[in-house]
């Protein structure tokens, strides 16, 4: 309150001096010019000292409003409160933290009946005609270090091929013998697909909102965010370690005429959704219903990013589980029904 009398005290001070000095210039003035027209000289010292006068209070003024425009700018960036406390820097930071979404622990065991971790993050359309584009998505967890976790979708999501068009394919045929058991050319081999961009960009931008990409981690040797597994990760998380003619199983399929010969990975096995198989997913499902083996019906192919073997071709997971090093082209009208099933790393 008495800042507030002090400053209104001061702004009426400088008000006065400038009328009065303005009266007392303009009086002077005025004094000056009938004394030269009389000739009286005391008369002119006079006029001139009092117009002196009002001049020094018209500066005097002019110079103390100048002054006081300066000193009440420093105050006022002086007196300015900081954007935020420390504290209050501290709770934005921890705010924009809390804006990373994680994904969601589900109490139940996975669809296969295994008894895997289960996480549900980010959405995509399960039904037939793709509608319910909200409905979670949900991700078995394959191994956790450090805070993070390698997921891989619990269905086969979309069926897309590896490439959209033969001229690429053309040029990974002729390239293959490069790439094949070669880990650093096999992420040129990825990052170069159809099936890497559709799931870094179209995938990606649909399925995961802000907050859920931002807790989305790329691994340098991967080269993208969302990922197909490569041969040596499915065989870890699987369990596929035993070497057959066609690629890695975990063991033999027993116990069924005509399927002697037949090896088994059931933890690879994936099923796809309603989605998945309306856009032409290949359920290889002749052979157990012949057969009636019905705790493997209706399991299908889906891809993995690894170059294979075989010249022009990526590697997969077939309708057994077994991890096949073998592979199948990667363009063609024949191998555009097999699964994409996305993995991906998060901080848990």
């Amino acid at each position: 309150m008495d800042n507030k009398n002090n400053i209104t005290t001061t702004e009426d001070f400088k008000f006065i001096t400038l009328v009065a000095g303005g009266v007392m210039s303009t009086i002077a003035t005025i004094g000056v010019i009938v004394a030269l027209a009389k000739e009286s000289i005391p008369g002119l010292i006079a006029t001139i000292v009092v117009l002196l006068i009002g001049i020094s209070l018209l500066v005097a003024n002019f110079y103390k409003k100048h002054r006081s425009k300066k000193t009440s700018t420093s105050d006022v960036v002086a007196v300015q409160e900081p954007d935020s406390t420390p504290a209050e820097a501290s709770k934005t930071a921890n705010d924009a933290a809390s804006d990373i979404v994680k994904p969601v622990l589900e109490p139940d065991k996975d669809i296969y009946g295994h008894n895997r971790t289960v996480y549900t993050f980010g959405r995509h359309p399960t039904n037939k005609a793709g509608t319910d584009k909200d409905t979670k998505i949900r991700w078995i967890c394959l191994k956790e270090e450090n805070g993070k976790g390698l997921f891989v979708s619990e269905q086969i999501l979309a069926c897309k091929p590896y490439h959209n068009t033969i001229e690429d394919w053309k040029t990974l045929k002729k390239d293959n013998d490069k790439f094949y058991q070669n880990e650093a050319s096999c992420r040129k081999f990825w990052t170069q697909s159809d099936l890497c961009k559709w799931l870094n960009n179209g995938f990606y931008k649909k399925a995961f909102k802000d907050g859920e990409q931002r807790n989305i981690i790329e691994k340098s040797e991967i080269g993208s965010k969302v990922f197909l597994l490569s041969i040596d990760e499915a065989r870890e998380a699987f369990g596929a370690k035993q070497k057959g003619t066609w690629g890695f199983y975990e063991k033999e399929l027993t116990g069924y005429k005509g399927l002697e010969n037949y090896t088994i990975t059931p933890l690879a096995q994936a099923t796809g959704t309603p989605y998945a198989n309306n856009q032409g997913l290949y359920p290889d499902a002749g052979i157990y219903k012949e057969q009636k083996v019905t705790e493997y019906f209706g399991k299908s192919w889906y891809w993995l990013r690894s170059p294979s073997s075989s010249v022009g071709c990526a590697a997969f997971v077939d309708d057994y589980g077994c991890v096949s090093s073998v592979g199948i082209y990667v363009y063609g009208v024949d191998f555009a029904d097999d699964g994409v099933r996305p993995a991906l790393w998060l901080n848990l």
